[in-house]
C-alpha cells in the first residue's frame, strides 16, 4: 500500500503518461473511496495495450487488485478511479498518471480485470457516438433512487440506450457541503434533488483549478450539457459475485457538469446549473423537487416524480378520479385543467402527455423555470359514454327550438337522461344540419392538429374544453365560416382551419359541463326548410 501523503505530495504537479508509453508488466496503483470520504489505493499491473478497440479509441487491459478488490472485483462506483503507474521499479520516482479505471471484462465484475481509459483521450476526447457495450462494459454507475423502482429504471434504460446507470436504493444526500472533488474522491451527478435525491456516484480522475474530469466513460452521452456535480460520502461496497456496488450518497451542489462523452465527464466547480422548481400538491401533501433542465430526461422526471408522489401522497394502486391542476412557467407561461379517470398509471400517462405537449412543442424551444401540480382525487370511476340521442322533429327552422334527449351510460350509477332545449340559430341555411353530441377530449384532440404557433398552444391549453364536458354541436357544409352569426367569406387560411374543420362549418356549439369523463359521440341529421 502506497502513502497517500506521498501520493499527495507527488501529484502537485501531476505528469502524465501517453498510451504509446505503457508496456506490459509496469505496476501503479489507483485511487478510489471504499468508506466514508477517505481516499484508499488499491494495485495495478499491467496486461496489455489494446489499441482501436474503440473508434478512435484505445483501452489498457490492467489486472486490479487489494484488500476490498480481491473480495469485490471491479466495483460500480470505481468508474474514473484515476490510475498512476511507475516507468521502472524504482518506487521512489515519481508516478505518473495513465487514465481512469473504466471498464469491466465479461459477464462477472468479480474478476478483477479492468479497462483503463486514457488520459489524454479524456482531456481531448474524440467526437464519436456511443461505443456499444460487449465483452469490455462501462463500469455500472450505482445510482441511489429512493422511491424509483427497478421497472421504472428499466424504461429510462429502454429510452435511452447509453444510460449507465444501476439502481441501488440507498439514502438521499448528506449534509457535508464543504468537500470538493480531488483525484479518488467520489463524484455526484444527481438528476433529482429536493424531497427525493436520485444521484449517481463515480469516481473524481483529474482536478486542473476549477476543472474536473472523471467516470473514463460516458454517463449517457449527453455531449454539452448542464448538470450538477456534487462531491460523494460511501456507506459501504456490497460485494458480490455477479455486480459490487458501492452504497453511497451525494452531498450538496459544488459545480455543474458541462460535458458527457464517450471517454468521461467534465465538469466547473463553482458553476451553479439551472435546475427546474417542480412542486406536486396532492389532497394536503406538498412535494418540492429540482430536476435537472436535460431535456431528453424532463419527460422521464417529470412522469416517474408523479407517480412516485401520488404513491406516497394518495394512493398507490387502483382506480380513481382526478381533478388535475397543472401550471409550467419559463419564458412562456401555460395553464391546464381537467378532470381524468382511470388507473392511476393511465391518468399519469395522460397529464404526462400534456407536459410532453408544451416541452417538445414544434414551435419553439420553452425555458421552464418552475412546474407545479395539483391533484384532487377521490376512490371513485366517473366515467359516462354517449349512447343514445333523440329529437322532437327532425325538420327545422331557423329560430325553431329542437328538443334534444341525450341518454349517458355511466359507470356503476347506470343511465341518466338529460333534456337540453336547442335554438336553431337565425343564420343556418337550407339543407342538411347536422346534431353531433360529442366529448371535450375529442374536440381538444381535433383543435390541437390546427395549431400554429406557441401563443395557440398556450390558448389551446388554457381554453380547450375539458374531458367532463358534454359539447353540443350543429354543424353545415359550406366554404364560408360562420362566427356569432357573422358570415366571413374569405377568412385567413389558419383562421379557417379552425371554423371549417373537415368542411362542416360550426354555427352552434353549447358546452355543458358533468361530474363524469364523458366519452363516445353519436349525432343526428337533421333539414333546414
Amino acid at each position: 500500500m502506497y502513502s497517500l501523503l506521498f501520493h499527495f505530495y507527488l501529484i502537485l504537479s501531476t505528469q502524465f503518461m501517453p498510451v504509446d508509453k505503457i508496456k506490459q508488466g509496469m505496476t501503479g496503483y489507483g485511487l478510489t473511496v471504499f468508506k466514508g470520504t477517505q481516499i484508499d489505493t488499491f494495485q495495478v499491473e499491467v496486461i496489455d495495450v489494446m489499441y482501436n478497440i474503440f473508434p478512435r479509441g484505445n483501452v489498457v487491459l490492467a489486472r486490479i487488485s487489494g484488500k476490498v478488490v480481491d473480495t469485490a472485483g471491479v466495483i460500480a462506483g470505481m468508474s474514473g478511479s484515476p490510475i498512476y503507474l511507475f516507468e521502472s521499479n524504482n518506487k521512489q520516482e515519481k508516478p505518473k498518471l495513465i487514465g481512469a479505471l473504466a471498464y469491466a471484462y465479461g459477464a462477472f465484475t468479480h474478476e478483477p480485470l479492468a479497462g483503463i481509459t486514457p488520459i489524454d483521450e479524456m482531456l481531448n476526447p474524440p467526437n464519436v457516438g456511443y461505443m456499444p457495450q460487449g465483452k469490455f462494459s462501462p463500469i455500472k454507475i450505482p445510482m441511489n433512487c429512493p422511491g424509483l423502482s427497478d421497472e421504472m429504471l428499466k424504461e429510462l434504460g429502454e429510452q435511452f440506450p447509453c444510460f449507465n446507470f444501476m439502481n441501488v436504493q440507498s439514502s438521499s444526500k448528506i449534509s457535508d457541503d464543504s468537500l470538493l472533488p480531488e483525484p479518488g474522491s467520489s463524484i455526484g451527478v444527481p438528476l433529482v434533488q429536493g424531497d427525493v435525491t436520485w444521484c449517481g456516484v463515480g469516481t473524481c480522475t483529474y482536478r486542473e483549478g476549477n476543472k474536473v474530469w472523471g467516470f473514463g466513460h460516458t454517463m449517457a452521452t449527453l455531449g454539452k450539457t448542464e448538470l450538477p456535480m456534487t462531491t460523494g460520502y460511501i456507506y459501504s461496497v456490497i460485494s458480490s459475485s455477479y455486480n459490487s456496488y458501492k452504497m453511497g450518497a451525494s452531498t450538496g451542489i459544488i459545480g455543474t457538469i458541462t460535458s458527457d462523452n464517450t471517454r468521461g465527464i467534465s465538469g466547473i466547480i463553482g458553476k451553479s446549473p439551472e435546475l427546474i422548481n417542480f412542486n406536486i400538491k396532492i389532497e394536503d401533501e406538498k412535494f418540492h423537487y429540482e430536476l435537472v433542465k436535460e431535456k431528453s430526461y424532463l419527460p422521464f422526471l417529470f412522469a416517474s416524480l408523479t407517480r412516485y408522489s401520488f404513491s406516497t401522497g394518495f394512493k398507490g394502486t387502483g382506480d380513481l378520479t382526478s381533478k388535475v391542476n397543472l401550471e409550467v412557467k419559463g419564458s412562456t407561461d401555460f395553464h391546464f385543467e381537467n378532470l381524468y379517470t382511470g388507473s392511476i398509471n393511465k391518468i399519469i400517462a395522460q397529464i404526462s402527455n400534456i407536459f410532453n405537449s408544451i416541452q417538445d412543442n414544434p414551435f419553439q424551444k420553452i425555458d421552464i423555470t418552475e412546474i407545479s401540480i395539483n391533484l384532487v382525487s377521490n376512490d371513485t370511476v366517473k366515467i359516462a359514454k354517449v349512447d343514445e340521442l333523440w329529437i322532437n322533429k327532425k325538420t327545422v327552422k331557423p329560430n325553431d327550438t329542437l328538443n334534444l334527449l341525450i341518454s349517458l351510460y355511466t359507470y356503476q350509477e347506470g343511465t341518466i337522461k338529460k333534456q337540453i332545449p336547442i335554438i336553431i340559430p337565425s343564420w343556418a341555411k337550407k339543407g342538411e344540419l347536422w346534431l353531433k353530441a360529442t366529448n371535450g377530449t375529442t374536440i381538444r384532440n381535433k383543435n390541437q392538429r390546427q395549431l400554429r404557433t406557441i401563443d395557440e398552444l398556450a390558448k389551446w391549453l388554457a381554453q380547450s374544453p375539458k374531458n367532463n364536458e358534454l359539447i353540443i354541436t350543429l354543424s353545415q357544409k359550406g366554404q364560408s365560416g360562420w362566427v356569432s352569426g357573422k358570415e366571413f367569406q374569405s377568412l385567413p387560411p389558419s383562421k379557417a382551419s379552425f371554423i371549417k374543420g373537415d368542411g362542416n362549418n360550426e354555427i352552434f356549439k353549447l358546452s355543458i359541463p358533468t361530474e363524469w369523463v364523458i366519452t363516445k359521440e353519436k349525432s343526428i341529421k337533421l333539414e333546414v326548410k
